[in-house]
């Protein structure tokens, strides 16, 4: 994940490389204006209606890719953060803490809820910026995301770093799951039984937690094998027996894919007990109302009277898609999620999208 070399005091590594990137968006806003059209006619063409963004450590680049979410008919549907980072990782895109703050108030202040409070890694964060951090996104009423758990080199580095304290706890001690905040966990596949446990405590007091499942960065990553390369699976359900919401997300830092039905399949294509084997329904939920409710949108108003229209029409896989009245049996649902998720990994078959009343692709 990350190599650090005492003589140099260079970092070297998965992490820093990747972070090359962000350094040169960094350096030069404008890179992201095209790199926020290209993502956003990606997400149109695979039925995505939404997302939430990491940009890069610059309050430029924040607002560029906002007013390209806007131009390309995302605007109340794509969230965006300045990336806030104090513990130098590699590329130098750490800031202090007062200016990590101070940027992301006035994104706030300038853009509401259309901005997000974005902890870059637990390993890039101290303690005293994550505590501000969270108290800003309590303040303002919006989602704090950080990754958790990604594997087990970041738990290691982390526990390092932390006094042998695992990456929940750190999250945990330094107050991010208040009551009536919203947290996002990207990834967390390795938090254990009883960080789950602490966690589904949290969220029974009226913390919303969103734990962002990216089943293609997980595999890029081997984020599904243990420190004795064993496979190891995603307890989806632990977390939603917890209380958790599971979406679905892409993590293009490492994931090379741009549709989530795609991500579905490849969640039910591993190895999986009987406890967590996930249904096509469930699948399908991760991938399109759980991660609606992220972004602001309420699935139950959808298609409902009075209220603009936010659907994606997908044609499915195969014959027999079709569901009548006297037909609605858990088997038949099942089996109609399945075809539509196999039949949504190709964007041939995405044949229309409305964001709240506004057509973005399709006849």
């Amino acid at each position: 994940l990350i190599k650090h070399d005492t003589e140099t005091g260079e970092n070297s590594g998965w992490l820093p490389e990747t972070l090359k990137f962000e350094s040169m968006v960094k350096s030069n806003p404008e890179m992201a204006r095209r790199i926020a059209a290209t993502k956003f006619e990606s997400y149109k063409r695979n039925g995505i209606i939404g997302s939430i963004e990491y940009t890069t450590s610059s309050v430029e680049a924040t607002r560029i890719v906002l007013s390209v979410a806007e131009e390309m008919g995302f605007k109340d549907t794509v969230k965006v953060g300045y990336v806030c980072m104090d513990q130098n990782v590699g590329n130098g895109l750490e800031s202090s803490s007062d200016e990590a703050i101070s940027a992301t108030r006035s994104l706030l202040k300038e853009f509401g809820d259309r901005v997000v409070v974005i902890d870059r890694f637990p390993i890039a964060v101290s303690s005293p910026l994550r505590k501000r951090l969270a108290l800003l996104a309590s303040e303002f009423g919006v989602p704090y995301e950080t990754h958790s758990n990604e594997s087990v080199g970041e738990k290691a580095l982390h526990e390092k770093n932390y006094d042998g304290k695992s990456i929940l706890s750190v999250l945990l001690e330094d107050g991010v799951f208040k009551p009536g905040s919203k947290v996002g966990l990207a990834h967390t596949i390795h938090a254990t039984e009883d960080e789950i446990r602490i966690v589904g405590e949290k969220i029974s007091a009226g913390c919303t937690v969103y734990i962002r499942a990216c089943p293609g960065s997980n595999a890029q990553l081997g984020s599904y094998v243990d420190e004795d390369g064993q496979h190891v699976e995603f307890p989806l359900k632990a977390w939603e027996e917890a209380g958790a919401i599971i979406t679905f997300g892409l993590d293009n830092g490492a994931g090379r894919g741009f549709n989530l039905f795609a991500e579905a399949l490849d969640e039910r294509g591993r190895p999986h007990t009987d406890r967590y084997v996930p249904s096509y329904v469930d699948l399908l939920r991760y991938a399109t109302t759980n991660g609606s409710r992220t972004v602001g949108l309420d699935p139950k108003n959808f298609l409902a009277h009075g209220h603009p229209a936010t659907f994606v029409a997908v044609s499915p896989a195969g014959l027999g898609a079709y569901l009548s009245p006297d037909d609605v049996t858990r088997e038949t649902v099942e089996r109609i999620a399945g075809l539509v998720i196999e039949g949504g990994q190709d964007p041939y078959n995405i044949k229309t999208m409305y964001v709240r009343g506004k057509k973005l692709t399709g006849k």
